[in-house]
């Protein structure tokens, strides 16, 4: 199965390697990536040069990374790390959405870090924005700033950098997402759990021809460089922040 990068993960991955180049975890660091679904995020990696732990609990995920990505960069664990406080930087793209309870996963994540390790998570915006695809990728909520803000600090941790990405562009691929996601659920009449939305959200991809041709990064990459000029605007309908322990 090949993986297409479609709009809104190319937008989240430029903000994310924004972020990472404000680290030292280009420099010789090691990064615990949670969640890595598809795997796509181990290419940006391996261009930067990061020592990457890939941790995924869906079975799906892992077979999937297995089969198509061999870095030496790259070790997949099939259980949660044990070691404490070793990690650099710690990623969790699209994942706090679908935990319960997600203050004490943030309090997990934290035990990852080293003294000055950093945590970046990506996550979506604004609950008024929730939809069809929600539910199909097995979401518990979504979320606000200062909501954010309150979790992270109950957590113990402190953001220090957060932007809101995919601004103008969220205006109609949200409506898109949400018609396609709703008719699929409709029509295929689809009574999963959370946890079995969530198992294939990462992974599947059912895309025709012209959702792949019109998703060419040489397309997205002026219209995402413009979006920049909005990351300090809660308009978009994602945040991806960095944060550290306090």
């Amino acid at each position: 199965m090949k993986f297409v990068a479609m709009p809104r993960y190319q937008m989240r991955k430029n903000a994310l390697t924004k972020l990472l180049k404000m680290t030292n975890i280009v420099r010789g660091g090691v990064l615990l990536e949670i969640g890595y679904g598809a795997g796509e995020v181990f290419n940006l990696y391996q261009k930067l040069g990061i020592r990457v732990d890939g941790y995924d609990f869906s079975t799906m995920a892992q077979e999937h990374a297995l089969k198509n990505y061999h870095y030496s960069n790259v070790r997949l664990l099939k259980e949660k790390p044990e070691t404490r406080h070793q990690y650099d930087c710690v990623v969790a793209c699209e994942v706090l959405e679908h935990i319960e309870d997600d203050v004490a996963v943030l309090k997990e994540w934290k035990t990852y870090l080293s003294d000055t390790g950093k945590l970046i998570i990506s996550v979506p915006a604004h609950k008024n924005r929730w939809g069809s695809n929600d539910v199909y990728s097995g979401h518990y909520r979504r979320y606000e700033r200062k909501e954010l803000e309150a979790k992270f600090e109950k957590a113990g941790m402190a953001i220090e950098k957060i932007y809101t990405y995919d601004f103008p562009m969220c205006l109609v691929l949200d409506k898109m997402r949400d018609y396609s996601r709703g008719k699929k659920i409709s029509s295929e009449h689809l009574e999963k759990s959370k946890e079995e939305f969530t198992q294939s959200s990462g992974v599947e991809r059912d895309f025709g021809p012209i959702t792949v041709a019109l998703s060419n990064p040489v397309l997205w990459f002026p219209i995402i460089k413009f979006e920049e000029l909005f990351y300090r605007r809660d308009w978009g309908s994602a945040y991806i922040l960095m944060a550290s322990v306090r």
